[in-house]
């Protein structure tokens, strides 16, 4: 794992992004301290998302967090329904098409 300044990351972008696409994980600071990572995507997502869904549980069973009932939003449930047919690009323009 390297440590890597804005400023030197600035300057050496391609540098850090080659890095990253061999598998190795920048970490990127500010004034000594860690801001941001950077790392090929996709790595450790899963185990992101299992941290993710403890942490909602535990909001959840406190009472600091209601989870939504559905999976899908409902306007892309209407939308689907009443457009089964149209491209999803179609669909995006064609709700959007009153406000240009």
């Amino acid at each position: 794992m390297k440590t890597v300044g804005i400023r030197e990351l600035k300057n050496n972008l391609s540098r850090y992004v080659r890095l990253v696409k061999t598998g190795e994980t920048v970490l990127v600071t500010d004034r000594d301290t860690v801001v941001a990572e950077l790392r090929p995507y996709g790595k450790d997502l899963k185990i992101g998302e299992k941290k993710t869904e403890k942490v909602l549980e535990q909001m959840e069973k406190s009472g600091a967090l209601i989870r939504a009932k559905r999976k899908q939003s409902i306007v892309d449930t209407l939308i689907i329904e009443e457009y089964p047919n149209l491209p999803y690009k179609e669909i995006y323009d064609k709700t959007r098409e009153d406000r240009f």
